[in-house]
């Protein structure tokens, strides 16, 4: 009580006391009935306070630290709908955007813990990438990748995009948080016990803003360009064929193929380009 008089509490953990905490401990009370009751209403409602108050004073901190280092931070206002127009909303002031490490973000404080969103300004709009549900077919070849993340896009989207740097970034995030890319923004949903991961949340999506290359004007250029460093050879392989698929200069696509140091892919595309393999050159 004297902590809360002198103000030392923030105002989201006077809300947060306020909305539930207190409520539990009458609840218990009345249904147990009795000193008995009272007494266990007055116990758990004092525990539930207690970690509450923890909890809230993580959440508070690790918001106060990441609003800090935000360049040009200001209020983010929530969209309301016509049924919440005249809702109080007790997380109404916890929610900012601004710029991180060169990012356009926006994060804010709810009962489910915190939203974060990171814009990756050279992502391609329809590429969607979320954690995979259900088992599926192989889309990148990269099996560790596939395994975890499903695409929801064209070829010509994907693969000048998701290079391998790209991935195991993608991989990392999706490995450790609830998080999912929607039109060209990286959406992080942080549990009240990961409200304090939220600067490392932020840097990572800088780091992945950094590591995506400019949308290519000649994707299948692009990404017979991006090859060479591509090190998993079924994902070279899956590149090769796409390009042939799409017609693009087959021959300087197969010739590049016969020289990869993969037997497979070397041996397929000598198939392909038949006995005149010098005729290209």
């Amino acid at each position: 009580m004297v902590l809360l008089a002198t103000g030392l509490f923030s105002r989201t953990l006077r809300r947060r006391l306020i909305s539930g905490t207190l409520a539990s401990a009458l609840v218990a009370a009345l249904v147990i009935g009795g000193t008995a009751g009272i007494a266990l209403g007055v116990t758990a409602g004092g525990a539930l306070l207690v970690w509450a108050g923890r909890e809230v004073v993580r959440s508070n901190s690790a918001f106060d630290r990441a609003r800090r280092r935000m360049h040009d931070a200001r209020y983010w206002p929530r969209e309301r709908s016509p049924n919440e127009e005249n809702e109080w909303d007790l997380y109404e002031r916890d929610r900012v955007t601004g710029t991180w490490s060169g990012c356009r973000v926006w994060f804010g404080l709810s009962t489910a813990g915190a939203t974060a969103i990171a814009q990756i300004a050279n992502w391609p709009s329809e590429l969607s990438l979320e954690l995979r549900r259900d088992p599926g077919d192989a889309t990148t070849g990269d099996e560790a990748f596939d395994r975890l993340v499903h695409i929801s896009c064209d070829d010509a989207f994907w693969r000048p995009t998701l290079t391998s740097e790209v991935r195991a970034r993608v991989l990392s995030i999706v490995s450790n948080w609830n998080a999912r890319v929607l039109s060209g923004q990286l959406v992080f949903e942080l549990g009240p016990a990961e409200v304090d991961q939220l600067e490392r949340v932020l840097d990572t999506a800088a780091e992945l803003a950094a590591a995506t290359r400019t949308a290519p004007a000649d994707a299948a250029q692009a990404v017979l360009d991006l090859i060479p460093a591509e090190p998993i050879p079924s994902v070279r392989w899956g590149h090769y064929r796409w390009i042939v698929e799409t017609g693009w200069n087959v021959p300087l696509t197969l010739r590049a193929a016969a020289s990869d140091e993969d037997t497979q892919i070397a041996a397929w595309a000598r198939a392909q380009l038949g006995p005149e393999v010098n005729v290209f050159r």
